[in-house]
């Protein structure tokens, strides 16, 4: 049995994480098949994780490049937009778990506050709606993967 999981947002980041589980029932079987293929697998799934990071970096630096709420009052921008765009240029992919995992977001002390709003500030998400909207992208990229590795 092969499983996959892939997580939503983390505090103030969204987490991205592909996890390979390969099992038989009745114990442990190894064979150089199944050794090539989760090597395959893995492979794949490192370079699509990848992608996957660059996918959701740009969304949400993309979300986050409209105009200021402060400098243009009644701004229909639903996202935080620019003021000075430290945050807009926190928001990195960091990769770990051998590349297995991927983990996008910012690192300004005020983003969280940006995402989910405050007592005075009303919550203005741009890492919710990158994974939103780049969803089914991701969905295809890993499903291409585990079908490619399959062949």
């Amino acid at each position: 049995m092969a499983s996959l999981t892939m997580c939503g947002e983390s505090f103030g980041g969204i987490v991205v994480m592909a996890e390979i589980r390969i099992s038989f029932p009745g114990g442990e079987f190894r064979s150089p098949l199944v050794d090539k293929l989760g090597r395959n697998l893995t492979k794949q799934l490192k370079i699509a994780i990848r992608r996957i990071g660059v996918k959701l970096e740009r969304q949400s630096k993309k979300n986050l490049s409209g105009p200021s709420h402060t400098r243009f009052p009644g701004n229909p921008n639903p996202f935080p937009g620019v003021l000075t765009g430290r945050l807009r240029q926190s928001v990195t992919a960091q990769f770990s778990d051998e590349g297995l995992t991927v983990r996008v977001g910012p690192d300004t002390v005020y983003a969280r506050a940006q995402e989910y709003g405050m007592d005075t500030i009303p919550a203005r998400p741009y890492l919710g709606p990158a994974l939103t909207e780049k969803l089914e992208e991701i969905r295809a990229d890993l499903r291409g993967v585990i079908g490619e590795a399959l062949r």
